[in-house]
């Protein structure tokens, strides 16, 4: 899917991104829950993570609590500093129920936009 996007960015004169999501001290959620718990979290910050898509983007779990977006047709680099954003409030406002508990996620992230060659900086912080 990168790999399209890419092409796509490229015959378009756009940018297209890779923005990688690994959750905060997920391993004490597992600990202090149990996995089943822990299971049901990732389910529930994968539909968070959809729901912050554009038609055409993908969001996908590379592995235990790293999530992994392909952004394409993007005018800007901040677009996708923005997504990040937007993502670290959500998760930073809302907690996650799940049973009788409310978790808190924290997440980093790190983003590669192509053809830019240098990182992006700003004012993207979790709370």
């Amino acid at each position: 899917r990168f790999q399209q996007v890419l092409e796509q960015a490229q015959r378009d004169d756009r940018m297209a991104a890779i923005m990688l999501v690994n959750l905060d001290r997920f391993k004490q959620v597992n600990d202090s829950f149990g996995h089943p718990i822990g299971d049901q979290l990732l389910q529930s910050v994968a539909l968070r993570l959809e729901n912050h898509l554009r038609a055409g983007d993908t969001v996908a779990r590379m592995g235990g609590d790293e999530f992994a977006f392909v952004l394409g047709n993007m005018r800007s680099a901040h677009d996708a500093g923005d997504l990040a954003q937007t993502i670290l409030d959500s998760f930073a406002q809302d907690a996650i129920t799940i049973g009788d508990s409310e978790i808190f996620v924290a997440a980093s992230m790190g983003i590669s936009i192509y053809p830019l060659a240098v990182p992006l900086r700003g004012k993207y912080r979790g709370k």
